[in-house]
């Protein structure tokens, strides 16, 4: 396989993909030159290895690498792709949804020497079972990273993340990489572009599957940690990230699962600081003004 240099390398993690190929096989078939892919496949079926062979037939690229793996993490599958090919820039994109190849290669040719991390708009696709919805979103600065860190939008210079894993986790492990990655004090670079489509109500989405959202309590206990060691400025960007994997948690849970987790809450207040809950409050302040704009 060609594994020369690339302005770009993709990674994606795959899993269960079978009724969910589309949007995989229309860009893949008609990639850029310009650009490496990394497909890891995180093995939890007897369907989706022979989808992708047949994606990468059609395809006919020799920059595309498959690996087989079973690891039941995107976490720990993305992990695979760091380090893998040497690239100016790295982006981590879903299965399911659709990048814009040749839009990321466009902000990529208008970046400053000294940016880090290339941070884009993008389209919100709903699906249900009636009608497709297709929304895009707005939204460049470090306050709207937080309300919406949504790593699939962000292009991340690759010698940066070198040192960098993903946790195990199923849900909130791309929001740990961000905050150790230090996305608050990168050197960021924002663009009006819209580099990616994100699809919702994707039929097994794991953002839908309860037992995974209710593992976010160690994200939590893991946001609080990098909350505590953050300077003033930060803790009020993490506090939202923070606030709002606390809300995804309470939100699904049911009656018996919220009363332990107030008892939880008020022993864990005590771990802050009277400054600490200040800018939390100011956190809060961040999410709601957030909510207000969102309604109109």
């Amino acid at each position: 396989m060609d594994s020369g240099e690339t302005k770009l390398f993709v990674v994606v993690p795959v899993t269960r993909l079978s009724g969910k190929e589309k949007n995989l096989r229309d860009w893949i078939v008609r990639l850029s030159q310009e650009v490496s892919v990394l497909i890891v496949h995180d093995i939890q079926d007897s369907s989706t290895s022979r989808i992708l062979h047949s994606i990468l037939s059609e395809a006919k690229n020799s920059r595309i690498h498959l690996i087989d793996v079973t690891l039941n993490s995107p976490g720990l599958t993305r992990n695979l792709g760091i380090g893998y090919l040497h690239s100016d820039w790295t982006w981590f994109v879903d299965a399911d949804d659709l990048p814009e190849i040749s839009e990321a290669l466009a902000i990529i040719e208008k970046a400053n020497k000294d940016s880090e991390v290339l941070i884009a708009n993008y389209s919100l696709m709903f699906i249900d079972a009636k009608r497709k919805n297709k929304t895009l979103i707005n939204s460049q600065t470090l306050e709207s990273v937080a309300i919406n860190p949504g790593l699939w939008r962000m292009i991340f210079r690759s010698d940066l993340i070198d040192e960098h894993k993903f946790k195990k986790y199923r849900m909130g492990e791309d929001q740990l990489f961000l905050l150790n990655f230090g996305i608050f004090h990168r050197r960021v670079q924002f663009f009006e572009t819209s580099i990616y489509t994100y699809f919702k109500n994707v039929r097994g989405q794991l953002t839908s599957q309860r037992k995974d959202i209710l593992e976010i309590s160690d994200v939590i206990s893991e946001t609080v940690i990098i909350f505590k060691g953050a300077n003033e400025t930060e803790k009020k960007l993490i506090g939202v990230v923070l606030l709002r994997q606390l809300l995804t948690l309470i939100k699904n849970s049911d009656l018996n699962e919220i009363y332990h987790l107030l008892n939880q809450g008020v022993q864990k207040i005590l771990v802050f600081k009277i400054s600490e809950l200040r800018i939390l409050l100011s956190s809060f302040m961040i999410i709601c003004k957030s909510k207000m704009v969102q309604n109109g």
